[in-house]
C-alpha cells in the first residue's frame, strides 16, 4: 500500500482493517516491496485479527501477504479495506 508523495503531512498513517479472513493467515509488514518488507506490524510477527484496525507510517508504506491455510484453497477469502490518516 503506497500513497503518492507530496499528497500527506509527517506522521501520516497507513489505517489497515481486516473485515473477513476465511482459511487464510494474513500477515502486515512495513516496506515497499516484499524483497525490503522487514519491519513486522504485530508483535512476534502474529497474524492479523479481523475487526482490529492496524497502522503503518506512510513513510515505510506497506505490504499484506496473505497465506492459504494448507488443504483449504478453494475455501479461502480476504476482504480489507485501507485509508490515510493524517493528509
Amino acid at each position: 500500500m503506497r500513497v503518492e508523495g507530496g499528497t500527506w503531512k509527517d506522521g501520516a498513517k497507513i489505517k489497515i482493517f481486516v473485515t473477513k479472513q476465511t482459511d487464510v493467515r494474513t500477515f502486515l509488514y512495513g516496506g515497499n516491496s516484499r524483497e525490503n518488507a522487514s519491519i513486522a506490524i504485530t508483535s512476534a510477527n502474529s497474524s492479523l485479527v479481523t475487526g482490529q484496525v492496524y497502522s503503518v507510517d506512510i513513510s515505510t508504506e506497506a505490504i499484506l501477504v496473505a497465506l492459504p491455510v494448507s488443504g483449504k484453497f478453494s475455501t479461502t477469502a480476504l476482504e480489507f479495506s485501507f485509508y490515510v490518516d493524517g493528509t
